[in-house]
């Protein structure tokens, strides 16, 4: 099954979350080196579904010795009143791709500094084409 249809919420948020995982996971969810990420490799997996509650990904840090919690949104106006509740005591952390109220994306700020410039919504763009071309 392809990453996109393991994803629950949106179909953006979904999207966001499958390219997530194919520039930041080891090889790629779909087996094998992914095309997207040639031999870079963050770290970061994808916990796809709810294996873990109201997390996106996680990351262990090495340098301090802990796990980084990280949800991802699509749009910096499209969290709801219960997801944003989840974080509160907790370490979990939110980002999201694109502002709602100017033309701009937040691939800079992604909360990894190696990361954020191997991301970009070119990129992003060219996944989503990719995906939708192979399901249509």
């Amino acid at each position: 099954m392809h990453a996109l249809r393991r994803c629950h919420g949106s179909k953006a948020h979904r999207r966001c979350a499958a390219y997530l995982a194919e520039k930041l996971e080891p090889s790629g969810r779909s087996g094998g080196r992914s095309p997207y990420s040639e031999s870079y490799y963050a770290g970061w997996i994808w916990c796809s579904g709810t294996s873990v509650k109201a997390v996106d990904f996680i990351h262990y840090d090495e340098k301090n010795n802990e796990w980084n919690l990280l949800q991802v949104k699509n749009r910096d106006n499209t969290e709801n009143s219960s997801s944003s509740k989840i974080r509160d005591n907790t370490t979990i952390k939110k980002w999201f791709r694109t502002y709602s109220q100017r033309d701009a994306t937040n691939w800079d700020n992604f909360p990894d500094e190696v990361s954020s410039k191997n991301l970009n919504e070119e990129d992003f763009r060219a996944f989503v084409k990719n995906y939708l071309a192979k399901i249509i």
